[in-house]
C-alpha cells in the first residue's frame, strides 16, 4: 500500500512538472532504507560478527512536519 501511494506521488508530480512544480524529497523511502540498513547491522552482531567487520549503523532520517512546495 505504501509502496502504491508513493508511486501516485510520482505520477502526480511528473504531471506537475510541467507546471513548473517539483516533487518533494522522498523521505519515507530514504528513512525505510536506513532502518533495513541498521537492522541488518544488528542481526550480524546478533549472530557473532566481530564488531571490526560491522559499519557503523547510520542515522535515520527525520520526517519533516511540512514541506513547502517549490516554485
Amino acid at each position: 500500500m505504501i509502496r502504491d501511494y508513493e508511486a501516485a506521488q510520482d505520477s502526480v508530480g511528473d504531471w506537475f512538472a510541467e507546471l513548473g512544480l517539483v516533487r518533494g524529497k522522498r523521505e519515507a523511502e530514504d528513512i525505510r532504507k536506513a532502518v533495513r540498513f541498521n537492522a541488518q547491522i544488528r542481526a550480524d552482531a546478533a549472530s557473532g560478527a566481530p564488531d571490526v567487520l560491522l559499519p557503523a549503523e547510520v542515522e535515520v532520517p527525520k520526517r519533516s512536519s511540512s514541506v513547502p512546495t517549490v516554485l
